[in-house]
């Protein structure tokens, strides 16, 4: 039976415009091509009215919504190339773009596929794929992917790690410098404390004739050189402090005993006898002063530091000595 072509009115979903389209179909999924801009698409057609005349108009049947989009067709010369794509292995349909008769095929390999229409002779290329191929590859991709990320993550955290390091660095380097800083201070407060050396235990001197006793200080003559070094103590606000020159040589203070005198004499029960040695000697034209601790049973103190006994230490201007309740000031002068 020659069932009749019938001419439908379509709008296209892509550009919008109307075309017509011929099928032999009364009703059914039919597949066009828009003369317009060559988007093929599916399109379902109502069915006849019931009743309706013999001679009633073909244009009054129209299509319904379109079912999908199958892709544009560009007209490249004397050959139809199809957007979308067919799977390997699996059987495909489409519609001729030329005449709008359906086309089946099953493509085996991947790569352009070239169709000619056996109605109208038009060449049709589409393209066939392997979908497990590009599955493969979809997930090659995102394990690369996952592994660039991890490799990132990874870098951000050696580079997140460096700079803990390196602020690690930075704060050690500051609190050395700090510790630096902390350490010249010291040394600068020490400028005027005398530093210590170790001498050898220096033997008393020999017995000397009594000194003529005083009220606080009894001061041994001696036929030595006056030198630039200076003792003082006493004092106050209204009186002038006790001052003493040392001579060069050695000197000895320590507290009042008619057995055992000292060169410099004081009364002071809580000083002991012989305490201290001064010793004036010259070294490379300048007169340098020594003070020995003889005796620590009473602690002597230099500039509020106790020097054991036996240790000696440079004396410099402006140094204090106490010893027991008596508090001298060495001065150069």
């Amino acid at each position: 039976m020659n069932i009749p072509a019938r001419i439908l009115d379509v709008k296209c979903i892509e550009c919008g415009k109307h075309f017509e389209a011929s099928t032999h179909k009364r009703m059914g999924l039919i597949k066009v091509v828009c003369t317009h801009c060559n988007a093929a698409q599916e399109y379902m057609v109502k069915p006849p009215k019931v009743g309706a005349p013999s001679d009633e108009p073909v244009d009054k049947f129209h299509t319904q919504m379109p079912v999908r989009v199958l892709g544009k067709v560009t007209l490249q010369g004397d050959k139809y190339v199809i957007e979308n794509r067919a799977k390997i292995g699996k059987a495909t349909s489409f519609i001729c773009p030329k005449c709008n008769k359906p086309i089946a095929i099953k493509p085996e390999q991947p790569g352009v596929q070239v169709i000619t229409c056996k109605d109208c002779n038009a060449k049709v290329h589409i393209t066939a794929y392997d979908a497990e191929a590009e599955e493969r590859l979809q997930k090659e991709q995102e394990r690369l992917r996952q592994e660039q990320e991890r490799i990132r993550q990874q870098q951000e955290e050696q580079r997140r790690q460096q700079e803990q390091e390196r602020l690690r660095k930075e704060q050690e380097e500051q609190e050395r410098l700090r510790q630096e800083q902390e350490r010249l201070r010291k040394e600068q407060e020490e400028v005027e404390q005398p530093h210590q050396y170790n001498y050898i235990d220096i033997p008393d001197p020999e017995p000397e004739p009594e000194p003529t006793p005083s009220d606080e200080t009894v001061v041994t003559p001696r036929k030595r050189r006056v030198t630039n070094g200076e003792l003082q103590w006493g004092g106050g606000f209204m009186s002038s402090p006790n001052k003493i020159r040392l001579l060069d040589g050695s000197t000895l203070i320590g507290r009042k005993d008619p057995n055992t005198p000292s060169d410099i004499q004081f009364i002071d029960p809580e000083m002991s006898r012989r305490s201290v040695q001064i010793d004036a000697e010259p070294r490379n034209g300048v007169m340098t002063f020594t003070l020995t601790v003889l005796k620590d049973l009473n602690p002597v103190l230099v500039n509020g530091r106790r020097v054991p006994q036996g240790m000696s230490v440079l004396l410099k201007s402006g140094v204090k000595i106490k010893m027991g309740q008596t508090t001298l000031t060495f001065k150069l002068v």
